[in-house]
């Protein structure tokens, strides 16, 4: 169980300028499509109901969510298509997470790795950088524009207060490229002044 796992600072900050690297890379906005992000690096994405019945049972047993597989590095992205809209775009970025942070190959690692997935998950989907420009800031507002579900939203507002209390009105270099990418040059150069 990786519940209660501290990473340390600098992993956490690694994987957020890791997460702001890939919706760059991939010229993403926001709210973040996870198809669409899969697609722009080449993963291949086949949904549960797409295999045989074989096949279908051992992708259950392997994860009720999702899972991926690089075979020689050809990403296949396989998703439990009968989750909620929210649950499956969770889903899909958590695999596409693990992929981009090379995990799955030391077994050691496995708790460690589930960690720094769900993490990256969710500052990807929900920075609190962008978070910080909505008009109004709360639970709701933050499912609405980051198009999560009514738990994901709850742990990214939480997360938000978090990052809150430690802002100092001075945003690091990778939020700064965030907010460019996303179109907040004035509140950039607002708070770099």
């Amino acid at each position: 169980m990786c519940q209660g796992i501290w990473l340390g600072g600098s992993t956490y900050e690694f994987l957020k300028g890791e997460a702001v690297h890939w919706v760059m890379h991939c010229d993403m906005q926001y709210p973040v499509d996870s198809f669409d992000l899969a697609k722009r690096l080449g993963f291949k994405i086949i949904s549960y109901d797409e295999l045989d019945e074989e096949q279908r049972a051992a992708a259950y047993e392997t994860s009720e969510d999702a899972f991926f597989i690089d075979k020689d590095g050809e990403i296949t992205i396989f998703y439990n298509n009968n989750m909620s809209p929210e649950r499956i775009e969770n889903s899909v970025i958590h695999e596409v997470s693990h992929s981009v942070l090379d995990h799955g190959i030391d077994e050691s690692r496995k708790d460690i790795e589930e960690t720094e997935a769900k993490f990256f998950t969710k500052y990807l989907k929900a920075p609190p950088p962008l978070i910080h420009q909505l008009p109004i800031i709360s639970i709701d507002s933050i499912k609405i524009a980051f198009k999560l579900s009514i738990e994901a939203a709850e742990y990214a507002f939480n997360y938000y207060q978090k990052w809150l209390k430690k802002f100092d009105g001075n945003y690091k270099e990778y939020e700064i490229k965030l907010l460019k990418h996303c179109g907040f040059d004035k509140e950039v150069n607002k708070k770099a002044s």
